[in-house]
């Protein structure tokens, strides 16, 4: 309470049972506000001190057998708190972590910080997704109104299948290694500047710098670019299901916007590798499938062919996509006077894939994908 004399304050409580607190007070407060439901299970003790209306110390203690909280659960969490304007530290740790899907192996963390500015005292590694992330440094400036974070992590053969199957992907095998010497956030954006492979159908998949803006607000959107190089099309055209081809598959995906989780803007091309000396062979359905999503309609290959031969020899495949505005604006291995070349064939019977609709929106060549991975085949009478 205050005291009259100094104008000095303190305040202080011991919460045994954190179930109830939570259910009556907190959860009410959540709901009041339109925020998801909260709960926790077990103790805390906290206290609070200052003058008018400035607090100069604050401390807790939080030993929490379980806390849920839009999707976000722990178990065996503990927290403390001790600080004064001086200065103070801050420890957490859990047993178990889950964020969404992916569980989070136990860790501790500690930091210590003065009025502004907090940073972790030490490394920091758990498992996660059957590989490891490791937080080299981290540290959060308030001295401004807008707040600053800035770290550098660092992830060890994350297992990618894992990662699709967490976010109701298509499940792809591979791991993800990545190196984040510099990561910066702040309210509006958030850098991870740095390497990142992912190992994935024989080949890797690279990715620079990933830019975030709003990443804590609402409409986040995401700015990255992506090489491929040395993929399996075996093994990619078997996991989504488009029609097996055999070769290699390189390119890049460039100047990637992602808004709502949806892609607005990319520059991007793949192609076969030429240099690959193994067997170049693709499938009637495959040839059906780039055929329709070039334009071009389900029917590239006569039913006399399709009654014959269930696989074609290739010399090159390539396809592109500038999306801009909603509209895609399509290409291939080279311009023809009817539209772009997606197949060129090579050896007896030679096949031909053409695309002939160079603006196509959006959506409707998503359809298209979808339809080409929907698993239907040629009907042949």
């Amino acid at each position: 309470w205050p005291d009259a004399s100094t104008g000095r304050w303190s305040l202080g409580a011991q919460i045994s049972d954190l179930a109830e607190v939570s259910e009556r007070y907190v959860s009410s407060l959540m709901e009041a506000l339109g925020l998801e439901a909260f709960s926790a299970r077990g103790q805390m003790r906290w206290a609070a001190a200052g003058t008018a209306e400035l607090v100069s110390e604050m401390s807790w203690d939080l030993h929490a057998e379980g806390v849920e909280w839009a999707g976000i659960s722990a178990g065996g969490l503990r927290s403390k708190l001790d600080w004064t304007q001086g200065g103070g530290e801050f420890d957490l740790g859990w047993a178990s972590l889950g964020l969404g899907k992916v569980a989070v192996g136990a860790s501790q963390l500690s930091a210590s910080g003065s009025d502004h500015q907090w940073r972790l005292r030490q490394p920091v590694t758990f498992d996660l997704l059957e590989g490891s992330m490791r937080i080299d440094r981290a540290s959060l400036d308030r001295a401004t109104p807008e707040w600053r974070a800035e770290g550098a992590l660092s992830l060890e053969t994350l297992n990618l299948a894992s990662l699709c199957q967490a976010l109701g992907w298509i499940e792809m095998p591979g791991s993800i290694t990545a190196s984040f010497p510099s990561v910066a956030a702040s309210a509006q954006l958030m850098e991870l500047s740095g390497d990142t492979r992912i190992r994935a159908f024989g080949g890797q998949i690279a990715l620079g710098t990933v830019a975030i803006e709003r990443p804590f607000g609402g409409s986040p959107a995401v700015r990255a670019s992506a090489n491929f190089s040395d993929l399996d099309l075996t093994e990619v055209t078997s996991v989504f299901d488009f029609g097996e081809i055999s070769g290699k598959l390189q390119g890049e995906i460039n100047n990637l916007r992602i808004l709502d989780g949806k892609p607005v803007a990319f520059d991007a091309a793949l192609r076969t590798d030429p240099g690959y000396r193994g067997k170049r062979q693709i499938s009637q359905r495959a040839v059906n499938n780039l055929s329709s999503v070039g334009g071009s309609g389900s029917g590239a290959l006569s039913r006399s062919v399709l009654r014959v031969f269930d696989r074609f020899s290739y010399d090159a495949i390539g396809i592109g996509c500038r999306l801009a505005n909603g509209v895609c604006r399509m290409s291939g291995l080279e311009q023809v006077d009817d539209g772009f070349l997606i197949v060129r064939g090579a050896g007896l019977p030679r096949i031909t894939v053409k695309g002939h609709a160079q603006q196509v929106d959006w959506d409707t060549l998503v359809a298209r994908l979808a339809a080409a991975t929907a698993g239907a085949t040629p009907t042949i009478e």
